[in-house]
């Protein structure tokens, strides 16, 4: 399996941007990349179809939570936001006769013709207008829904941490980009690669990151104004 050169660890959020840009962002450095998951645990994650399958039909990899070394040392804190991913019984994190059960229950439920029956439907919301997501954090829209009565510097301060947020992340996506296309133009990229969903899904965290930057910009803008009014 190929193996990422050595980089910083990357920091997952799994309440922030756009986590399919960061994916083809990993996925472009290669099939494992090492990360910081949420609380400081340190982790590495398996990218792409054929490394995941390579990987989780090894006989010595285990699912269950109970080989989940910094869960039986109890260094995950009450409410920790991946819990349930680790801890929920069921097929993701059954292993051996559990797991072969489970399976088998999902194979018997998503038979070649069940699949197609499905099909209409599933192109009905394919074809449907996507829902515009959520640029910013619900959590700072909050705060910045209940400024009024604090101090200007307290709101610019958040904007201003926000800001350089993005611009990191934009940064690390607009060099991922160069990597990809190395040299081409994107219209050479896009009609020659043999994969071009990385690249597109990296263009919508791009486009998230810009978004972001436009509306920090445009708040403060406006809080200099008021200041600036009196």
């Amino acid at each position: 399996m190929e193996t990422s050169s050595p980089t910083p660890p990357h920091r997952m959020d799994p309440a922030d941007g756009c986590p399919h840009a960061d994916n083809a962002r990993l996925l472009a450095r290669g099939a494992v990349a090492s990360v910081v998951l949420p609380g400081g645990i340190e982790g590495m994650v398996v990218l792409g179809h054929e490394a995941l399958r390579e990987f989780l039909q090894h006989p010595e990899v285990a699912k269950d939570a109970r080989h989940f070394t910094a869960l039986r040392e109890g260094r995950i804190e009450p409410g920790w936001p991946l819990m349930t991913f680790a801890t929920v019984e069921g097929m993701t994190t059954a292993d051996g006769a559990d797991h072969r059960r489970l399976r088998s229950l999902i194979s018997r439920a998503f038979t070649p013709r069940r699949v197609e029956e499905l099909r209409p439907r599933v192109e009905e919301l394919a074809a449907a207008p996507p829902r515009r997501p959520t640029a910013l954090r619900d959590e700072l829209l909050i705060r910045i829904q209940a400024m009024d009565g604090v101090e200007p510097a307290v709101t610019r301060e958040l904007i201003e941490e926000r800001m350089s947020w993005a611009r990191g992340k934009l940064d690390r996506y607009l060099r991922t980009r160069d990597r990809l296309l190395d040299g081409r133009t994107e219209e050479e990229y896009l009609s020659g690669a043999d994969r071009i969903g990385p690249y597109l899904t990296l263009l919508g965290g791009i486009a998230f990151e810009q978004e972001n930057l436009r509306w920090c910009e445009r708040v403060l803008a406006v809080l200099e104004q008021r200041v600036a009014l009196g």
